[in-house]
């Protein structure tokens, strides 16, 4: 069985181990087939239960998006710290199917991968091209964590798919837990719910609504 090498690698915040054959140069061509993320990896992109992601791959359902003649593999991998190790690894291009699956179960982690994804590629292609100038991988990197969170705030406050679309609010505020101070990341990101325009509407400042109820729960 080969040696292949592992680099830990910066997504956003997150740190991920990306696995390939050294003796491959990857390209953007052969990424998907030649470059592996870990199931260590996949499991703190997604949310998964620690020593999960086997299970995940190999049930029913995600057999489905693999293909015939799939099988899990588990390869002697050199670490990013010189030590050999097995791991288990899954090829790029059935991650990224992996992540429109869970989306679709509702993950809410997959759901803002996609979104950050997705305002990376546009933004980084359409802003070299205008420019003429790549954009500074620092940037890019803080970005893709500001996208993801962002997104991600919604589901926190318990924010349906349906309400961020229309940013009708949760209805009276139905779904929003003020006890809970993750909630109010929410507010960081734009978002405006009904009782908000509420207070507006009835003369009172806003500013002076949320930092009292701030003070009351954090």
């Amino acid at each position: 069985m080969e040696v292949m090498k592992s680099s830990q690698v910066q997504y956003g915040a997150i740190t991920i181990e990306v696995v390939h054959d050294p003796s491959i140069d990857l390209s953007v061509d052969n990424f998907d087939t030649h470059a592996f993320l870990t199931y260590k990896s996949a499991e703190d992109l997604l949310g998964w239960k620690q020593y999960s992601a086997s299970e995940k791959i190999q049930s029913k359902q995600a057999k489905a998006l693999q293909g015939e003649g799939f099988t899990p593999r588990k390869n002697s991998v050199l670490d990013s710290r010189g030590r050999k190790n097995e791991m288990g690894l899954i090829p790029f291009g059935l991650f990224h199917r992996v992540i429109l699956w869970q989306a679709e179960k509702g993950n809410t982690k997959a759901k803002a991968l996609l979104a950050a994804a997705a305002a990376d590629s546009f933004r980084s292609v359409i802003l070299e091209q205008v420019s003429g100038s790549p954009v500074p991988l620092e940037d890019r990197q803080r970005k893709i964590e500001s996208d993801r969170n962002a997104f991600y705030a919604q589901y926190a406050a318990g924010i349906s798919d349906q309400e961020w679309l229309e940013q009708s609010g949760v209805g009276s505020m139905l779904g929003l837990d003020m006890g809970k101070t993750s909630h109010w990341v929410t507010f960081d990101s734009g978002y405006v719910p009904s009782f908000l325009s509420a207070t507006v509407t009835s003369g009172k400042d806003p500013d002076e609504i949320l930092e009292e109820m701030r003070q009351k729960y954090e």
